[in-house]
């Protein structure tokens, strides 16, 4: 069995240097903060933009406030905004908007050509509603647009049919009233 003999190297100077610089480096902060005094740091010791909020430990005091003024006179009005869309509204539908074939078909001028629309219908005197289906559509009617409104009805409708709807267009900006769509 062979025994290994550790030799002691010397150490060289430039080792020297590198330790003794690397405890100064290790150990300098905490003999800057054990001898500075307190509050000995101050503007002229800091350089611009090197302290950050988060480097505070407390927020810094805030200087005397007095009491607050009178209020100041009022400005002048704003501009008026544009005007807002319509939601849903309920219309009304009878005989005049009945076709030939005893379809109700009616237009609606919303100013939207948006596909998007929804109709339901509401308690409707003198009108069928059991098997009565009831479609809506985008349309241009006469330059305008608007939806389209057509309920099928599966018996005879009466001369006094009357219909109450609820519809609702994406966008519509107002619900004309309806008019009888030939189409």
């Amino acid at each position: 069995m062979s025994t290994r003999r550790l030799s002691v190297r010397k150490l060289s100077p430039a080792m020297v240097v590198a330790m003794v610089a690397l405890l100064v480096a290790l150990g300098g902060g905490a003999i800057a903060a054990s001898t500075l005094p307190a509050n000995s740091v101050g503007t002229r010791q800091i350089i611009n933009h090197s302290v950050k909020k988060i480097d505070l430990a407390t927020p810094l005091p805030r200087g005397p406030r007095g009491r607050q003024g009178p209020a100041g006179p009022q400005g002048d009005e704003g501009p008026t905004g544009p005007a807002g869309l319509a939601s849903a509204a309920q219309i009304q539908l009878n005989s005049a908007e009945v076709n030939g074939s005893g379809q109700v078909r009616a237009f609606i001028r919303t100013d939207s050509s948006s596909p998007k629309c929804l109709v339901t219908l509401n308690e409707s005197a003198n009108a069928p509603l059991t098997g009565t289906t009831v479609y809506c559509g985008a349309r241009n009617y006469l330059g305008s647009d608007g939806i389209l409104i057509s309920i099928f009805a599966t018996s005879p409708l009466p001369a006094s049919v009357y219909y109450a709807l609820t519809v609702y267009q994406e966008s519509a900006q107002q619900y004309a009233p309806p008019v009888f769509y030939p189409g």
